[in-house]
């Protein structure tokens, strides 16, 4: 049986929690169209390890899952793939992924692959990983985060160069996290749920929490943070905003903005002239 595996890649920050909790609400939906969703759960666990390995023994026990399938569609969602929040360095922004993506692609040369790619501007994305990579980490200053990468220079187009190298099998969609009018997280998800189910099935779209994606912190709570780290050290700040996020108690008004306007006009302003230049045939 030829497989089409539908892989929703994220980018990380671009609401790819709430695309994951609507596959997981409408999986009984998906299964009636003989598709099967692995919950993100199941993918940290069981599939994502041995996706990102570049052991041949792992990759066999890869598809070795996935086989035990019935559905001849299988849906897997999980922005890990292309790499963790880590601190960003002068190897990129996910120096990996290609290795594990086109790897996949050639191991599943006899099946169907649609990649779905959320892309968002930097500007904005590179503050809320940063945001996110406090989450998992001791607190760092964003100056320090940000310290051996190139931010002026940052191009999705280079990052994601090697979308040109997938094999013939392989169909890939980016979507802008600023899409208009509602937002490419409805729009990612009408995608993906068009490539699954059928172009004529979208009754499902809409209705469920869109708002499962922890924001970034704001300029004051980031202050709040840095004091704790400068008096009690980087691990009480990382436990002070964990506490924000448990307790909802957020507070300030601030955007955290830490990007200057011209570079932020700069990066920006590259990321639209390749959604319509390097990137227009993946749209």
């Amino acid at each position: 049986m030829q497989r089409h595996y539908l892989i929703h890649l994220g980018i990380h920050k671009t609401a790819t929690t709430a695309t994951q909790h609507f596959f997981r609400k409408h999986e009984a939906k998906l299964s009636e169209h003989n598709i099967r969703y692995v919950p993100l759960h199941t993918m940290r666990k069981e599939i994502t390890p041995d996706f990102c390995s570049s052991s041949p023994l792992r990759r066999k026990r890869l598809f070795f899952k996935l086989d035990s399938f019935p559905e001849e569609k299988i849906l897997l969602s999980d922005e890990n793939i292309l790499g963790g929040i880590k601190k960003l360095s002068d190897r990129g922004l996910y120096p990996h992924a290609e290795n594990r993506i086109l790897s996949f692609c050639k191991a599943a040369s006899d099946d169907m692959i649609t990649i779905f790619i959320t892309l968002r501007e930097p500007a904005s994305l590179i503050p809320s990983m940063y945001c996110e990579y406090l989450r998992h980490h001791d607190f760092v200053t964003f100056d320090d985060y940000i310290k051996y990468f190139d931010i002026e220079n940052f191009s999705f187009a280079r990052l994601f160069q090697w979308l040109n190298k997938v094999p013939g099998n392989t169909r890939i969609i980016i979507t802008p996290f600023e899409d208009p009018p509602v937002g490419s997280m409805l729009v990612t998800i009408a995608r993906i749920w068009k490539e699954a189910v059928g172009a004529h099935d979208t009754s499902e779209i809409g209705p469920f929490n869109q708002n499962r994606s922890r924001s970034s912190y704001t300029q004051e709570e980031l202050d709040m943070a840095a004091c704790i780290a400068n008096k009690a050290g980087g691990k009480m700040a990382r436990e002070f905003l964990l506490k924000l996020d448990d307790e909802s108690t957020r507070f300030g008004k601030t955007r955290f903005e830490p990007i200057d306007q011209a570079i932020t006009d700069i990066i920006n302003g590259r990321y639209h002239d390749e959604l319509v230049g390097a990137f227009a045939r993946f749209r």
